[in-house]
């Protein structure tokens, strides 16, 4: 299995607007895309504040642009991430091998 981690380090206050527009592109995402497995949106407790974390999890590591192709054709979707864009800062991408994953 492979996660996809997307950290959105968000403009000061923007947060929940990140997140709420997060939330929506996930549903896009997985209704676009049958090789997400599951999709989810994270916000922060402690730590760095204003940051927003998705994570993607895929059977196999697919193509970033391939993978993208699939949802950015979808006119909700390119508004919902032409919303979102200017209230983030940065963002950092990483693509990780789960390892082990136990659930209760």
């Amino acid at each position: 299995m492979v996660v996809w981690r997307r950290t959105l380090f968000c403009k000061t206050g923007q947060t929940v607007s990140v997140a709420d527009g997060c939330k929506k592109l996930a549903r896009i995402v997985t209704a676009a895309d049958d090789t997400v497995r599951a999709y989810r949106v994270y916000t922060d407790l402690s730590g760095r504040t204003d940051r927003v974390v998705t994570e993607i999890e895929r059977d196999s590591l697919t193509h970033p642009r391939e993978a993208s192709r699939k949802v950015h054709g979808n006119a909700d979707a390119l508004r919902i991430i032409q919303e979102i864009g200017p209230m983030i800062e940065s963002a950092e991408v990483e693509f990780l091998e789960l390892e082990l994953m136990v659930n209760r």
